[in-house]
């Protein structure tokens, strides 16, 4: 009896934190280093260029079932500030998708030879673009802490990159961004 407790408390503490991870603004979906998405792609570091292909994709698919069409992948994070971003245009939506197009080259410049495995899905999403109303690219949340943010979004992004995601960061066949002081 115990141990069925443990195991249910288990997992209401892991849903609880996931819910505060993915609402609360610690988890950032879209990081925009650059207003150009090839430029953005170029600036994220090994690790991210590898994750957010996998997050872009996901929240492109989510777009499709918000909108009652089938995708790739399930909805997910449905509610986050950057998922309800990405539905809000066709031009958001052409833009996360080209960040995770230029994601996927950069992926393979980085490491050659390697197929990433959402490479089919952004495929798919290319080719398979939901019916979103045509408004602009509308003004991207922060999804950060506040000591990060500012006006402007790409400065708010590198000064987050710079405060909670560079250590230990590396850039295979890159140079480290300039923006990024030792």
């Amino acid at each position: 009896m115990i141990g069925r407790i443990a195991t249910i408390l288990s997992g209401v503490l892991k849903l609880l934190y996931t819910e505060s991870i993915t609402h609360g603004g610690i988890n950032i979906n879209i990081f925009v280093l650059d207003r150009e998405p090839k430029r953005s792609a170029m600036y994220h570091k090994d690790k991210h260029v590898n994750k957010m292909i996998l997050e872009s994709a996901q929240m492109l698919c989510t777009a499709h079932h918000v909108y009652g069409n089938d995708a790739p992948y399930k909805k997910t994070h449905v509610n986050h500030p950057c998922t309800k971003w990405a539905r809000e245009s066709i031009e958001n939506y052409n833009w996360l998708l080209g960040l995770a197009e230029n994601l996927i080259q950069e992926y393979d410049h980085r490491w050659g030879n390697k197929v990433h495995a959402t490479t089919q899905v952004v495929a798919w999403l290319r080719n398979n673009k939901p019916d979103l109303p045509s408004k602009g690219v509308t003004e991207r949340p922060m999804a950060m802490d506040d000591e990060y943010k500012t006006n402007s979004i790409v400065r708010a992004y590198r000064n987050y990159y710079i405060g909670e995601k560079v250590d230990e960061a590396s850039w295979t066949n890159r140079p480290k961004p300039s923006w990024i002081v030792d």
